[in-house]
This record gives C-alpha cells, structure tokens and sequence, in this order.
C-alpha cells in the first residue's frame, strides 16, 4: 500500500474487518476466514490481524470468543471442544 502511513493502512484493515463481519452469517466470521479474504484482495501480506482484532475489541466493537481460541485459528492447530 504505497504512501500510505500505517494508521491509515491499520484503518483500512479495521474497516474491512467491519464490513466483512455485518456481510456475514449473524454477523460472525472466523479469523481464517478474514485474514484469508484480506491476504487475497492484498489489502495484507501475512494473515496476522491480531492487533486490529484486539483494537476493535478495545473499542467494543467486536466480541471474540478468546484470544486462545484466535491464535489457535491462525495457527492451524486443532481446536478443542474446551476451548470453544
């Protein structure tokens, strides 16, 4: 994203996440599923979204199930009923 600043490229990532989430099923969708629509567009260049994710949290605008259960998803690890 030439000449842009980071805030307004963090912004755009956060925006995107947004508009995303109210497009999904009851408002919800994985953070795979995010990060994989953002790399493909090349909004982003690596899947990890987590700061935008726990800003957005921050502000309340977004409710995560767990950070645990986020890293879990952007890792590819398997994902316990326990932790759901």
């Amino acid at each position: 994203m030439g000449g842009f600043s980071n805030s307004e490229v963090n912004a755009s990532i956060r925006g995107y996440i947004l508009r995303s989430l109210v497009k999904g099923y009851h408002f919800s969708l994985s953070v795979k599923t995010l990060s994989n629509k953002m790399v493909s567009c090349g909004l982003i260049t690596t899947p990890d979204i987590s700061h935008q994710l726990y800003y957005l949290e921050q502000l309340k605008m977004i409710q995560m199930r767990s950070m645990l259960w986020i890293m879990m998803q952007l890792s590819d690890l398997p994902l316990k009923e326990s932790v759901l």
